[in-house]
């Protein structure tokens, strides 16, 4: 929560983050297993929540619920939620579905996934918003696969970037992301490209070459 804090903060128009699934509750944590960050040795899915409310990340924070996340920075930013193991999708539904009765809009939120059969079960679910196919590298059916899954976006990693994939993308209607860019050289070669965003560690160092170059 202080990261994301920070990003706003730094101006940061959009923070993402992971979501899985915790006896049916959606909560907020990258991996799968819960030792780098605390001393359980566990899997997150393995855990109650009773438990896993029991464990203290290095900075003394407690790991967030998705509802927490949504409740604290409505009207502050726009999120967007990458959907991370089984019962991701049903989890977060209800969790967005509240929000979106709180005042989150549609436009404020993108949700994303590596497993696509999960972004065609939240689509159905949540119609109204966007969202986006999670690849890593470009396979030959990248862009009839967005399609397939109603995707507004397509999020590739930089080794799989080039002028004409990013012109192809845009020109069959898709917003394209990068993740996760840090080095500077490779901010501006991306910004020239004309990629719509960037996933960074540092959202202040794409946020000050982007002013410079306004």
């Amino acid at each position: 929560m202080s990261s994301f804090r920070r990003a706003i903060e730094l101006g940061a128009p959009w923070i993402e983050l992971d979501v899985r699934s915790v006896e049916g509750t959606a909560v907020v944590y990258h991996d799968a297993k819960l030792h780098r960050l605390t001393e359980c040795k566990r899997a997150i899915s393995s855990l109650s929540i009773a438990s896993l409310s029991s464990l203290t990340l290095p900075n003394g924070e407690k790991i967030p619920l998705l509802r927490e996340v949504l409740s604290t920075f409505r009207g502050k930013v726009s999120l967007q939620i990458e959907l991370k193991g089984a019962g991701a999708t049903e989890a977060s539904a209800g969790e967005i579905f509240i929000a979106l009765q709180s005042g989150w809009k549609p436009s404020e939120l993108l949700v994303s996934s590596f497993d696509y059969e999960e972004l065609a079960l939240f689509k159905t679910l949540h119609p109204s918003i966007p969202v986006g196919l999670l690849i890593y590298g470009y396979p030959l059916n990248c862009i009839k696969t967005a399609k397939k899954f109603g995707a507004t976006s397509v999020h590739i990693n930089l080794d799989a970037v080039s002028e004409d994939r990013v012109n192809k993308l845009r020109e069959n209607g898709f917003k394209v992301y990068v993740y996760t860019i840090n080095d500077l050289s490779d901010i501006s070669y991306l910004y020239s490209l004309g990629v719509y965003g960037i996933f960074t560690d540092y959202p202040d160092r794409v946020l000050t070459f982007t002013k410079i170059q306004s």
